[in-house]
C-alpha cells in the first residue's frame, strides 16, 4: 500500500510540473508554506507605529519577486483581513493591484517585479491592537509559477 501512495504522489506531482504554465493562475503545484521558497519573493506587511482612534492608519503590503522571478500579472493578488482582527478594515478583500505602486523588472521592463499596496484601516479600541489577514499572490520564473496565501499579523499602538 505504501509502495502504491509513492508511486501515485510521483506521478501526480510529474504531471502537475508538466501541466504548469509559465503565468498561468491555476498552478498544478501545490502552495508552498510560507518561507519555503525564499529565493523567490519577499514579503513585508508594516502598520504604523501608532494611530489614534479617530483617524485610523494603514498597512503597507510590499511583494517584491527575487532574481529569476516576477510578479504573475495574471493572478489576483489579494489581501483578505481577519474578522476578528484587533482593527477594522472597509472591505473583505483588498485587491493589491488597484491603486498599488508597480516597479518594472530591470531584465524585462513588461514584467512587475515589486508591487507595494497601503490598505486603510480604521482603530476601534485604543491600546495594542493586532491587524491580521491572509496575503495571496503569485510569483513565476521560467519553469514554475508559485501561488503563495501568507497569513500576517502586525501590531498597532492606538491612543
Amino acid at each position: 500500500m505504501l509502495r502504491q501512495v509513492r508511486q501515485l504522489a510521483l506521478i501526480l506531482a510529474a504531471f502537475g510540473l508538466a501541466g504548469c504554465e509559465k503565468a498561468s493562475t491555476a498552478s498544478a503545484a501545490p502552495t508552498a508554506a510560507a518561507g519555503s521558497k525564499p529565493d523567490a519573493f519577499e514579503l513585508k506587511v508594516t502598520g504604523p507605529q501608532s494611530a489614534t482612534s479617530e483617524q485610523g492608519g494603514e498597512l503597507v503590503i510590499q511583494l517584491a519577486a527575487k532574481p529569476g522571478y516576477k510578479i504573475n500579472a495574471e493572478y489576483p493578488h489579494n489581501f483578505r483581513p481577519e474578522k476578528d482582527s484587533g482593527v477594522q478594515f472597509d472591505a473583505p478583500k483588498f485587491e493589491l493591484t488597484a491603486g498599488g505602486t508597480k516597479t518594472p523588472c530591470e531584465k524585462k521592463a513588461e514584467d512587475t517585479c515589486r508591487l507595494e499596496t497601503r490598505v486603510p484601516f480604521t482603530a476601534t479600541a485604543k491600546g495594542e491592537q493586532q491587524a491580521s489577514g491572509v496575503v495571496a499572490f503569485s510569483v513565476c520564473n521560467d519553469d514554475v509559477c508559485l501561488i503563495e496565501k501568507i497569513p500576517v499579523t502586525t501590531t498597532v499602538r492606538v491612543n
